[in-house]
């Protein structure tokens, strides 16, 4: 049972269901809290929020009629409303909403609540949120939140990039690889993921040639197509940093095929850690089968492969980079902290960019990476680097 006291906050539930209203009312009290303040609908609630004193926590949810909860949140972040813009704010929500978590990961909304609710669950992620919103170093500015659009109902929404990009905006030899992935071109390329392919698919035509990059992504267009990958899994296998190749350079003894003997790298690859990514990830979803044997004959080291994730969701630590002692290991979302280094790119199922290769796991990104995978936003296997 949750001991989290919530007596001496005040806290806003917005929701279009009385019912659910006196639910979730009567969990908070039952947490202490005496300041549950209740609106209907969007315009009740910016009403409500001038005449609050204190505004701890806003809870709306997403789906009301004429209206959505995002408007809200927007009006919040943008400094529209009568509260503080870095005011703590949970979503409720339920799966058949999750298109519009990604209009809130924009917003920067602070936690996703998942329905239904317990009161115990409710407690800890409220405690969790007052805990990790302290700092406000990760509110933007207003015109940052102004220019995101929150009339949105199922198609996923488009977010601005920090630079022009896309597919139409790269050389004519990638567009041209590129076209062995049609699925990027129909849903992700005005996103982040569709730029890191991109780029990517740029490097690998300078290592490999344009013939062979081409041929690889239509094994992956096979295996997107029949589900066995994502394309959060191909951009990030696509976008392992390069300063990790390793040292001495090794160049691959034979070929490599998958399992339909289609080849997948000639004989005479340099083998770099995006390739590298590439060979361990397709050897664990049976894509290609590489014996320990094999991988011997083929000049590989198995500790330059990403390691296999095993049923509890931790893998063995694999040796990344040796010379610079830095390691790699699957977590499951849920058992990621504070303090991880994400060893690969985080995109989410809409391709938007939430954590890039490289970038120190905070806070409040422990709690929204559980809220993204319990969502099913995101894989729920991460890749983090251990130092050796």
């Amino acid at each position: 049972m949750s001991e989290f006291d919530l007596s001496p906050y005040s806290i806003l539930f917005v929701d279009d269901e009385g019912f659910t209203r006196q639910i979730v009312a009567q969990l908070l009290r039952s947490l202490g809290c005496q300041n549950v303040h209740q609106a209907s609908n969007v315009s009740q609630a910016m009403n409500v929020l001038t005449q609050m004193e204190r505004v701890h926590i806003v809870i709306a949810d997403f789906s009301m009629p004429d209206d959505n909860g995002l408007n809200l949140v927007k009006a919040i972040r943008t400094g529209n409303a009568a509260v503080n813009r870095g005011t703590p704010i949970a979503m409720l929500t339920g799966f058949s909403e999750k298109s519009l978590v990604e209009v809130a990961l924009a917003l920067d909304v602070n936690a996703f609540l998942v329905k239904p609710i317990s009161r115990n669950t409710l407690g800890d992620r409220l405690q969790r949120l007052l805990e990790i919103t302290t700092d406000q170093s990760w509110l933007s500015a207003p015109v940052v939140y102004d220019r995101i659009d929150v009339d949105v109902k199922i198609a996923p929404p488009q977010y601005p990039r920090s630079s022009e990009g896309g597919i139409d905006a790269a050389p004519d030899k990638v567009k041209r690889v590129l076209a062995r992935l049609p699925v990027l071109q129909e849903r992700y390329d005005d996103t982040d993921l569709g730029d890191a392919v991109v780029a990517a698919v740029g490097r690998l035509i300078g290592n490999l040639g344009e013939v062979d990059v081409s041929n690889m992504l239509a094994i992956f267009e096979a295996l997107e197509r029949h589900e066995v990958l994502t394309m959060q899994d191909i951009a990030s296998m696509l976008a392992v940093p390069e300063k990790m190749t390793r040292s001495p350079e090794v160049f691959l003894a034979d070929d490599i095929r998958t399992v339909d003997n289609e080849i997948l790298f000639r004989s005479g690859t340099l083998v770099t850690k995006p390739i590298a990514a590439i060979v361990g990830d397709l050897k664990e979803v049976g894509a290609i089968s590489l014996s320990a044997e094999k991988i011997k004959q083929l000049g590989l080291d198995p500790l330059d492969l990403p390691p296999p994730v095993p049923a509890n969701g931790k893998a063995p630590v694999s040796g990344y980079d040796p010379s610079a002692g830095l390691a790699m290991q699957a977590v499951q979302a849920s058992e990621i902290v504070a303090g991880n280094v994400l060893a690969r790119t985080v995109f989410t199922s809409d391709g938007r960019l939430y954590g890039k290769s490289g970038a120190v796991v905070t806070s409040r990104m422990v709690d929204v990476l559980k809220d993204l995978s319990d969502l099913e936003k995101i894989a729920s296997t991460l890749w983090i680097e251990n130092k050796a």
